[in-house]
């Protein structure tokens, strides 16, 4: 009898469907990874979807833009008017001198927070009722009440009638003295609590209309006791003196005089005796005559660095300045005065220059290049390198501090003969002249192509008139003429920045350097392009006496005009720190001819001679 066997189901079939179930939840895990990573990306720098303050939906924004939709739906509200009076007489504090203040910025900050303080599980929870649910932030408010403060004072000067104290005659250690007349002060201590809990009223919904009473005091003339006011007056007889960090300053007697004031006063208790007051204009005006007299500014040392021994070389020593607070010395001074102390300290001595000479290149962060350019001057002239060489030096070794400016008129001084400049070619109008400084634009144009390159911003460059063959490519050239025209531009790292020029005579070379700590930012320089290119006009010939007859020397060579474009993007990470185009206009430059008296130039007709202004090439 024939037996058949029953087939059995293969395991090959099952592989397939599995690969698909662990595809298919691969895919979903890489989705909600996805979906997770753009969540926070978004929310990175915004608020979270779903929260309120007040009544003002903030989610989806930034801290910055949240402050302000807030302030805006939120302004200053000011307060009803506050009527105060005294005796028969009344007035009104103005509606704008006291308002509501809301505080948009910190609802921003504490907006931003939710979701983002916390252990994770707090977080996620945040996210999760904030979504779906919301979550309410509250505004705070706070009352602005300078202005009514403000004007209460405004008012103690109208009511203020000074009491006319007795008139003290000081002949030798004699005092004589006649009675005064009595004054009237507003007492704007005790009147303000009172206006003050008015507008704390106001603010809070009470609208009542009865009016403040004001505290005014009237004060009639003291009685004088003659031995009361020898003992004050003895002791002005001696001076007082001022302790600086590093000197002592004596205030003497006669000043003393003009300062102080001495009042009678009648206490409680019947006894008179003499109050002092401090003349504050005057002392003030005496302590700002002491500080100009030895007032000086720091002078910040010039250093190079020497990479290989990283140490610094000093060129210029620093110097320490010396100031003082006229405001708190004048403060203090008067603390003293009204306590009869003879021997005060004030806020005053040496100040450090933000560039010491004994800095380390450690502590001022220099160990990096952080920018250099370069350009060329082989062929030019003695006089013309004589320059390039004179102003690198004149700005070797400056030191610019985080936050700094650069100015490369005020590095460079005045572009005299007095400074060492020879005359050498300038662009002077619409021709190449000779005049003093020819070269200087080379140091400031290849100082602005490290800075450039460096990314650091530029917060004043100026292009030359007209294509300058020194320079290479055009659009990245830089032209000073002190004091009208500047190269200047800010140190935005975090360390000192320390200016290094090389200049190699022989082979005609110049090179900076910008020494400091490697910036956490990146630069694309896109360009140059140029457009709206014009050919240079027909040459000029023009007759030089100095020339023999029948010689023709050409001086200028023509070159294009153009407008150049060079497009700089300066990057940290995604954020876009400067997106900026540097656009350098360029006239056509015609070529020129010299030719001796009596030399025929055929068909050229010489050019007229016109007024002249110019710049320094």
């Amino acid at each position: 009898m024939a037996h058949t066997d029953t087939a059995r189901p293969s395991g090959k079939g099952r592989a397939p469907f599995l690969s698909w179930v662990l595809l298919w939840l691969g895919g979903i895990l890489a989705l909600v990874l996805f979906l997770t990573f753009r969540w926070s990306v978004y929310i990175e720098r915004r608020i979270l979807p779903g929260v309120i303050v007040d009544a003002v939906g903030v989610g989806g924004r930034s801290m910055t833009q949240a402050a302000a939709q807030l302030a805006q739906a939120y302004p200053d509200m000011p307060l009803p008017p506050v009527e105060v009076q005294w005796q028969d007489r009344r007035w009104l504090i103005p509606a704008n001198a006291a308002y509501l203040h809301y505080d948009t910025w910190a609802a921003a900050e504490r907006a931003y927070r939710i979701g983002r303080e916390g252990s994770w599980q707090r977080r996620l929870q945040a996210h999760r009722t904030t979504l779906l649910h919301g979550t309410r932030v509250p505004l705070d408010t706070t009352l602005d009440t300078r202005g009514a403060l403000t004007w209460l004072h405004a008012l103690a000067t109208r009511l203020y009638r000074p009491l006319r104290p007795p008139d003290v005659l000081l002949e030798g250690e004699t005092v004589y003295y006649t009675p005064g007349t009595a004054g009237r002060e507003l007492d704007i201590r005790a009147s303000w609590e009172r206006v003050r809990a008015a507008l704390q009223a106001r603010a809070e919904g009470d609208l009542s209309t009865r009016p403040v009473e004001l505290v005014v005091r009237e004060v009639g003339p003291p009685s004088l006791d003659i031995s009361e006011l020898q003992k004050e007056l003895h002791r002005l007889i001696h001076p007082v003196e001022l302790v600086a960090a590093d000197r002592t300053i004596a205030l003497d007697p006669v000043l003393l005089r003009q300062i102080i004031t001495l009042t009678p006063v009648r206490g409680d208790d019947g006894r008179v005796r003499a109050n002092i007051t401090v003349d504050e204009e005057r002392l003030r005006s005496a302590l700002e005559d002491i500080a100009s007299r030895y007032a000086r500014d720091p002078i910040d040392a010039r250093l190079d660095y020497d990479p290989q021994a990283d140490a610094f070389i000093v060129l210029s020593p620093s110097r320490d300045g010396w100031v003082m607070d006229v405001d708190k010395a004048t403060r203090r001074v008067k603390e003293a005065l009204l306590q009869g102390v003879a021997r005060v300290s004030i806020p005053a001595g040496p100040v450090r220059p933000r560039v010491p000479d004994d800095a380390t290149p450690a502590q001022l962060g220099i160990h990096d290049i952080v920018g250099e350019g370069t350009t060329y001057f082989r062929g030019s002239s003695p006089a013309r390198v004589h320059n390039i060489v004179r102003a690198a030096e004149a700005v070797r070794g400056v030191v610019i501090p985080p936050g700094g400016v650069f100015s490369f008129n005020e590095a460079a001084g005045a572009i005299t003969a007095a400074n060492g400049y020879e005359d050498s070619l300038i662009i002077w109008g619409d021709r190449t002249a000779v005049g003093i400084g020819g070269g200087v634009c080379q140091v400031s144009t290849t100082l602005f192509r490290a800075v450039f390159f460096a990314g650091l911003p530029i917060l004043e460059r100026w292009n030359h008139g007209y294509i300058v063959s020194w320079y290479g490519k055009p659009g990245l050239d830089a032209t000073v003429y002190s004091p009208h025209v500047d190269f200047k531009f800010k140190n935005t790292t975090q360390a000192y920045l320390l200016i290094q020029p090389i200049v190699d005579t022989r082979r005609g070379v110049l090179t900076f350097r910008l020494w400091g700590t490697k910036p956490d930012w990146t630069v694309e320089i896109i360009g140059p392009t140029q457009e709206d290119v014009t050919e240079p006009p027909p040459p000029v010939y023009r007759e030089d006496p100095t020339l023999p007859k029948g010689t023709i020397r050409q001086v200028e060579w023509a070159k294009p005009g153009m407008v150049v474009r060079v497009r700089r993007i300066v990057r940290r990470g995604e954020e876009i720190l400067e997106d900026r185009e540097f656009v350098s206009r360029y006239q056509p430059w015609r070529a020129v001819y010299l030719y001796g008296p009596g030399t025929k130039v055929p068909g050229v007709k010489e050019e007229k001679k016109e007024g002249e202004t110019g710049t320094g090439e």
